[in-house]
């Protein structure tokens, strides 16, 4: 499942504030920093200070199943020295949310997207073992996740085509002081595609 929407720094971090505040849900560093254990994130604040470091972050909430297990990657010789470490731990689950974020593309705000499996994708297209994928109560899994969609199509003011605008991207883009990528061209306000929710 993927959900896009349009969102500056500000609102991606609207954005992680809801999906913290869902129950259950706990954050981690999806991939480790080289040679350390994945860092489960604790309260708020934390998590704003790693964040505007590091956003290799996932959330995962708890209370569906399939916990998050870890994989070893070692790194090239070359990346060894690079980094200074000989590897790192990555953590998987069919039941985490990832958020993504393509940032600017010719001068031009791109969308970012909140994504997940769907048990039909975990199981066909995924390498997580039939075991793992039976561990993960999906239906509670996509309530969680569409509710989280709700909440932040319910906070925009307005949509690109069908694609949500979140608060800062919109008085952004309406002050004109961002354009959006209107996925091959740059849309500047007003615009016919665009439309007030």
């Amino acid at each position: 499942m993927q959900f896009d929407f349009f969102a500056t720094d500000d609102d991606l971090l609207t954005v992680w504030r809801l999906i913290y505040d869902a129950p259950d849900m706990k954050i981690f560093e999806s991939y480790s920093q080289p040679d350390q254990t994945n860092q489960w994130i604790g309260g708020w604040d934390e998590f704003v200070a790693i964040y505007k470091q590091y956003r290799g972050l996932a959330a995962w909430p708890a209370d569906v199943g399939g916990e998050p297990r870890a994989r070893w990657v070692e790194f090239e010789p070359n990346t060894q020295i690079k980094l200074g470490g000989k590897g790192r731990t990555v953590l998987e689950s069919p039941a985490i949310i990832d958020m993504m974020s393509l940032g600017v593309k010719r001068a031009c705000l791109a969308s970012s997207c909140i994504k997940c499996w769907n048990e039909k994708g975990a199981r066909q297209r995924s390498s997580f073992p039939e075991e793992f994928c039976d561990e993960v109560d999906w239906r509670q899994f996509r309530t969680k996740f569409a509710k989280i969609q709700r909440q932040i199509i319910k906070m925009c003011p307005a949509k690109l085509r069908q694609v949500p605008i979140m608060p800062d991207a919109f008085d952004k883009f309406r002050d004109g002081q961002i354009k959006l990528w209107n996925w091959g061209e740059e849309c500047e306000f007003p615009s016919e595609f665009v439309s007030i929710i």
